[in-house]
């Protein structure tokens, strides 16, 4: 951090950086190690799980940078409309990459026995 701070101008942009960094692969590594040792899980099932959330995020984010990019809402109640419509179409992009097809008939079934009962 500080040879960034010194060498570059990056600033701010520094400190908050190297500290996600170093978060992220602290959580990724010695916190994923340590879960799996714990709950006596092999290394795959865990950094399979979050290799395809963090596929889902990147394909989600995508998708969203592109309606944002489509979609200018002009006032408040357009905004709250886009937000709304933001909000679904990422839980479903990000549903359809992180589920299997059994687990999204599942979550299907499920969400349509809460709405008939």
């Amino acid at each position: 951090m500080i040879v960034l701070l010194t060498a570059t101008d990056l600033g701010l942009y520094a400190v908050v950086g190297t500290t996600t960094f170093f978060m992220i692969l602290d959580h990724m590594v010695a916190n994923g190690l340590y879960v799996c040792h714990v709950i006596k899980e092999p290394l795959h099932i865990f950094y399979g799980n979050v290799l395809r959330c963090l596929a889902a995020a990147a394909v989600m984010t995508g998708a969203l940078v592109a309606m944002d990019r489509l979609i200018r809402p002009e006032g408040i109640l357009m905004f709250i409309i886009c937000v709304m419509l933001y909000s679904v179409v990422g839980i479903i992009v990000y549903g359809l990459v992180v589920f299997s097809a059994d687990e999204l008939k599942r979550i299907i079934s499920m969400v349509k026995g809460r709405i008939a009962g």
